[in-house]
């Protein structure tokens, strides 16, 4: 079909999403944005990109990855420091 939808929600104070999880349940791909445990403000938008939910993303494909926001970039960086693909 070429269509998607995206749908952004953000997680509670506990770090899980609020409500009912039937939301996911028609998800292919839900990706939770964490902060890097070694952030600090001066590196600005960095995130570490983990898969939640995967269906059809397997192996190297679905292992966390970081990514930042340079200069009006996204710049990703995979797991083992590479650019992502």
């Amino acid at each position: 079909m070429g269509k998607s939808v995206l749908l952004v929600h953000h997680d509670g104070k506990g770090g899980m999403q609020r409500g009912s999880s039937r939301k996911e349940d028609v998800l292919d791909t839900v990706i939770k944005l964490l902060r890097p445990k070694s952030y600090t403000p001066d590196q600005g938008a960095l995130f570490k990109v983990h898969f939640r939910k995967n269906r059809g993303i397997h192996s190297d494909d679905a292992k966390t990855f970081e990514a930042s926001l340079i200069a009006g970039e996204l710049a990703a960086v995979n797991h083992r420091g590479k650019p992502a693909g």
